[in-house]
């Protein structure tokens, strides 16, 4: 293998010994590279011995976990494997700022001017009589040129200089604000992300971003969503036996399970990516059998078989939540347009999506080259700033400037010297003399003099302040912008890309709409308004048969707002139901701790229920939550007024599912069914799931929504108002996300205009050959305002199509 640079201490730092471990960094990547059952054969190699092997090598009791005592040997791990933290690549200094904001042109022809006009300040025309000479002060022009420039280059590059600052002060707050559950020292404890060791066990759980590399030690009904780093949507079942492999930056969409960290930080898949991406301090990623440096004019040309990185870029910062494809009003080069911006909810950050031209990545079926990188000790890609549509036209109007002030300054030379020579030889019939190239030089350095004049000096400054003002306001809107030109390039927007959850919605799901005691409520009714006799069962219901995980914290004075919804943001909705009617769900499982509870049946794709068995005084009894459609098939009685018993016949099933639950999907709710059923004093065969969950008896029926925030539609009617096209991109169901954006405002129920799922999407835009055609996207783009059901890929090739589309002669959009 080539011989590689030093890397960053982060990685393996020299006090490290790998001997005291049974196995190395290397071997554990390599482990982590399978994948399926080629995991599974590797994982019991003699190499690792299974599970249990892997955990005595790794000097890990798989019950009692770490020493959290031990500090040396979390640090020898740390020295070992490396830390869970990812360098951010080094600021930049104010010096190498203050360089980039003078690659501007117009600066530089400013400086020229500036130098010329201080230089010819100090010649002294020939004299033409006994006048009083004038003090000289011609040098003030180039001296207040050049202070206009040097204010517009601190200026810009120290709001960049603090902005960063503040931006990668709020990343690192956000990264320790981070937690995860380990087992150590035979407890179940919380640490900051940061603190995780290979070798640790972690608990993870439904809703969880798993926040390292690692093999299952024990799951339950675990399901991941993988759809971040490779663009496959379907959730992959994890078990011990067919799949142990757990991978950082995913998430767990379903079950529990406990996994034996065995990659951290850069030796993560997401650490390697970031590292491909060059988005860290060293672009050279671990020992790697897929990736290898290799030598091509004297630079590394870094290639992976890896996933299309194309997608992962989308997801690679955490909940991104807008995305806009900047256009411009006049038509313009590929190079020159303004690029895609990405936007969160607080924090403002300005991102290229298309890299330089000659640095980009390019993805070909599934594998990614890695354009040429330097070869020197700050590997970074390549970061000459793309100029902003302001940026180019500056540059434009300075060099139309310098072209006319060049061609008067030409004309004045030629009209002055033509005058004197008509004026001395013709007229005073005079001959040439040593005196005439002193005038000669006088008319030069008047024709330079317009030059210099004609260039506008206050423009950049102008500008740049404006700008500047401008950051200053978004800063009072809890906007974070990076950089000065992010403000301009925001008011080219002229599409918005937006996802659903968390930006136009406020991410808590809500309980809107009930069906109690026989009343459909289209608002949640007041608690005297509800049976009394049946809260009790329905907040018991409710209460046990919802992870323990998921609960509701009120939030501290410092963040104000809504409490705090943790765990499984359905459960969370039932939670703030029961506090809503008066109920206290803590109290309810303080007196039905988590142990003491019978029997579990987790949540899955297939049952879409869940169902909880406890033991009360009056014996044993079964609680179930789920799809409306899938809980009510096993009803056979239903409460009704006066908390009376009523028989379900197939007929009345169907009412009620026409009636109610049909009502609430159109309104574009998701509908849970809360049901019980008494199953004596004797203890059953409780993995009889068929037997127990059957002939329930249906307590309510309610409409669940993650809710539109309030100002979102005032929003969208402003930037239609103004020209600025919303389009919805989410990967909910259809129905979901076409009665959001009617509510939102984005769709009316007139119009015409596309709402398309992901897969109808692909087949628009590809040609019969299966590859994206410009063309084809360009039919669909202008009339869609709604794609469902779309993955990180669909979303990346709506807005690069976007970007790309020469639909019309100004890219406009052709409603």
């Amino acid at each position: 293998m080539p011989s590689r640079k030093k890397s960053s201490s982060a990685k393996t730092p020299a006090s490290g010994d790998p001997s005291l471990f049974g196995l190395t960094v290397g071997q554990l990547k390599t482990l982590m590279e399978s994948r399926g059952k080629e995991l599974i054969e590797k994982l019991n190699s003699p190499e690792y011995n299974g599970t249990q092997g892997l955990l005595d090598k790794l000097k890990v009791d798989g019950t009692k976990g770490l020493d959290s005592n031990n500090e040396q040997d979390l640090e020898q791990r740390r020295a070992v494997f490396g830390k869970n933290e990812i360098p951010p690549k080094p600021m930049k200094s104010f010096i190498s700022l203050c360089w980039d904001a003078l690659h501007d042109m117009l600066l530089q022809i400013l400086l020229v001017c500036a130098i010329i006009s201080i230089g010819l300040s100090f010649y002294k025309p020939p004299s033409t009589g006994h006048a009083e000479e004038e003090p000289n002060l011609e040098w003030v022009e180039g001296v207040a040129i050049l202070v206009a420039v040097l204010v517009v280059v601190f200026v810009t590059a120290f709001n960049d200089w603090r902005k960063e600052r503040q931006f990668r002060g709020l990343q690192s707050k956000i990264e320790k604000d981070q937690q995860a559950s380990v087992v150590r020292d035979n407890q179940i404890q919380q640490i900051p992300v940061s603190d995780l060791v290979v070798g640790d066990l972690c608990f993870v759980k439904y809703g969880d971003l798993l926040p390292a590399d690692g093999v299952l030690v024990q799951s339950s009904d675990l399901k991941i969503d993988e759809s971040s780093l490779t663009g496959e949507t379907d959730l992959i079942k994890k078990s011990e036996a067919d799949d142990a492999g757990l991978l950082s930056g995913t998430h767990v969409m379903e079950g529990s399970a406990r996994m034996v960290v065995l990659g951290v930080g850069l030796n993560s898949q997401v650490g390697n990516i970031m590292s491909l991406l060059g988005a860290t301090a060293s672009v050279h990623p671990a020992a790697d059998k897929k990736t290898k440096p290799v030598k091509s004019k004297g630079k590394d040309l870094v290639k992976t078989a890896k996933s299309d990185l194309s997608k992962q870029s989308l997801q690679i910062e955490d909940d991104v939540k807008l995305k806009i494809a900047s256009s411009i009003s006049e038509k313009q080069p590929n190079e020159d347009r303004p690029k895609s911006v990405k936007i969160s909810t607080d924090v403002v950050d300005i991102s290229l999506y298309e890299k330089n031209r000659d640095n980009k990545e390019h993805a070909v079926n599934g594998t990614v080259e890695l354009a040429e990188v330097p070869d020197d000790d700050d590997v970074v890609p390549n970061e000459s700033k793309h100029k902003s549509v302001l940026q180019s036209k500056l540059s434009n109007l300075a060099l139309y400037i310098g072209y006319i002030g060049m061609s008067a300054a030409t004309l004045t030379l030629i009209c002055l010297i033509v005058r004197y020579c008509i004026t001395t030889y013709l007229i005073n019939k005079q001959k040439p003399s040593a005196v005439d190239i002193g005038y000669f030089i006088s008319f030069l350095i008047q024709g330079i003099t317009v030059v210099v004049v004609s260039v506008p000096e206050g423009l950049p400054l102008a500008v740049t302040l404006a700008l500047a003002y401008a950051v200053r306001k978004m800063m009072t809107d809890n906007n974070l912008v990076r950089h000065l030109d992010a403000c301009e390039t925001m008011g080219n927007a002229s599409t918005i890309c937006s996802d659903k959850t968390g930006t136009l919605t406020t991410n808590r799901m809500t309980v809107v709409q009930s069906f109690v005691t026989g009343k459909l409520s289209e608002q949640i009714p007041p608690p005297e308004e509800v049976n009394q006799e049946l809260l009790p069962l329905l907040f018991e219901a409710i209460s046990v048969n919802t992870n323990y995980t998921s609960k509701i914290e009120a939030s501290t004075p410092e963040e104000g707002g809504l409490p705090k919804q943790i765990g499984n943001k359905t459960e969370c909705a039932l939670l703030d139901l029961v506090q809503k009617w008066g109920g206290s769900y803590d109290q309810i499982r303080q007196d039905t701790p988590e142990e003491k509870l019978v029997k579990v049946y987790t949540f899955n794709s297939a049952r879409k229920m869940m169902s909880t068995i406890i033991q009360r005084n009056d014996g044993f009894r079964v609680y179930t939550k789920g799809a409306s459609e899938m809980v009510l098939t096993k009803c056979k009685s239903i409460l009704a007024e006066n908390n009376q018993l009523k028989q379900l016949n197939d007929a009345e099933k169907n009412r009620l599912t026409h009636d109610v639950i049909e009502t609430m999907a159109s309104n574009g709710l998701r509908t849970i069914c809360v049901a019980y059923k008494h199953l004596g004093t004797e203890v059953q065969n409780w993995d009889d799931d068929d037997k127990i969950i059957n002939d329930l008896t249906c307590i309510a029926i309610v409409g669940i929504e993650d809710p539109v925030r309030k100002e979102v539609p005032g929003a969208i009617e402003q930037c239609q108002r103004a020209g600025v096209v919303v389009r919805m991109v989410t990967g909910d169901n259809i129905m979901t996300a076409r009665s959001i954006a009617t509510k939102c405002g984005i769709i009316k129920p007139n119009d015409d205009f596309l709402v398309l799922e992901g897969k109808e999407f692909n087949k628009r835009i590809r040609d019969a050959s299966g590859k994206i055609s410009q063309k084809k996207l360009d039919e669909v783009w202008p009339n869609l305002r709604v794609l469902a059901r779309s993955s990180p890929q669909d979303k990346y090739n709506l807005v690069n199509g976007i970007v790309e589309s020469h639909a019309t002669e100004h890219r406009e959009v052709v409603a």
